[in-house]
């Protein structure tokens, strides 16, 4: 009896020793990623809960689109979050990425004006005004569809994004779908050169600028402008309304909303309700996974993460003026996932 007993805890010992090394040295997994600032109010939210949950430290930085998409095309982040697939060959390898949209937020004109009125805005308007065509707020053009309200004899100051940004390709793309001079003289782009203003960098940059100096009008997500208590414009859709940006006019936008070939960033909306600078945001990673000697686990902790967002973190998007994804989308955004493999095998199949 004594001799089992003695047996039961040298083969104790041994299993010890043998797994110990394991449980002292085995490291936590923590996901890094960088890129976009449109969804960063969404992201840490949503990651916060992520990592409460299911223990996997996600660290997020908002450092631009451009940032991101050149962080993961070298390999040193995990993902990337970008408002924008490609633009001028950007990026290169662009048949290696995988793009998971995660949400649908809006692009909004934000300005400071005294007693913060509801200014109304075309797309040609707003397309003078950053081309700096037009340059003072009692302008006739703005005067003309603004007959309500009293716009001051103050000179306008354009702000805009210093880096290469999704929100910026956003609001370009915009611009040039509904503005023949914009479209000959500036085109889709992600970082806007050679035009009149001021710089700033980030969403939170430019909200911050436009705060600061009177007169001043810029571009940036929904939230920021909420955020920082600034009015937004009320932009003409293509039936010819003007409408107010908010959650319940991005969901009309996304109502009836059809996929092309291609997932596309902006959104045109059907609905004549519909904001008409409305948009997906997204997530790239790499197709292939093991790159670097990249650990499975580490990989398959990655989709699972990315699995969640565009299911059950779908709910954290809301209170911060985001709209969820329709159920379309989600199954667009899951055949995405089913093509991210590690050494040519998918992902998906090692998660429940």
């Amino acid at each position: 009896m004594i001799g089992r007993y003695i047996k039961s805890i040298i083969y104790s010992f041994v299993l010890f020793l043998i797994f110990y090394p394991c449980l002292c040295f085995a490291k936590d997994i923590e996901l890094t990623g960088k890129g976009a600032t449109f969804p960063l109010p969404f992201y840490l939210k949503a990651f916060g809960h992520y990592q409460k949950h299911y223990k996997t430290k996600i660290n997020y930085v908002g450092v631009g689109s451009g940032e991101g998409l050149k962080a993961l095309s070298s390999k040193t982040i995990d993902f990337a979050g970008t408002d924008f697939i490609r633009v001028d060959g950007f990026p290169e390898n662009i048949n290696e990425l995988i793009y998971i949209p995660t949400c649908i937020g809006a692009v909004v004109v934000i300005y400071n004006l005294t007693d913060n009125p509801n200014v109304k805005f075309t797309p040609e308007i707003i397309s003078d005004i950053f081309l700096g065509k037009i340059t003072r707020w009692d302008d006739p053009k703005l005067r003309c569809i603004n007959k309500d309200i009293k716009l001051p004899e103050l000179p306008i100051t354009v702000v805009r994004r210093l880096d290469r940004s999704g929100t910026t390709y956003v609001f370009s793309e915009f611009l040039s779908r509904h503005s023949e001079m914009w479209r000959k003289n500036v085109g889709i782009k992600n970082i806007l050169t050679g035009l009149p203003g001021l710089e700033a960098k980030g969403n939170p940059g430019v909200a911050g600028l436009v705060k600061q100096k009177s007169g001043s009008i810029g571009y940036v997500e929904l939230v920021y402008a909420l955020a920082n208590r600034l009015p937004t414009g009320h932009i003409m859709n293509r039936s010819g309304r003007f409408i107010e940006p908010s959650v319940v006019s991005i969901k009309k936008a996304v109502e009836g909303y059809t996929q092309e070939k291609e997932l596309t960033t902006l959104i045109e909306a059907i609905n004549p309700d519909g904001y008409p600078i409305s948009c997906f945001t997204f997530i790239a990673v790499l197709r292939e996974q093991s790159y670097y000697g990249r650990d499975l686990q580490r990989a398959v902790e990655l989709v699972k993460m990315l699995k969640w967002l565009i299911g059950d973190g779908q709910q954290y998007g809301e209170a911060l003026h985001y709209v969820s994804l329709p159920s379309n989308i989600q199954e667009t955004a899951r055949k995405s996932l089913e093509q991210i493999t590690y050494k040519g095998n998918p992902l998906l199949l090692h998660i429940k």
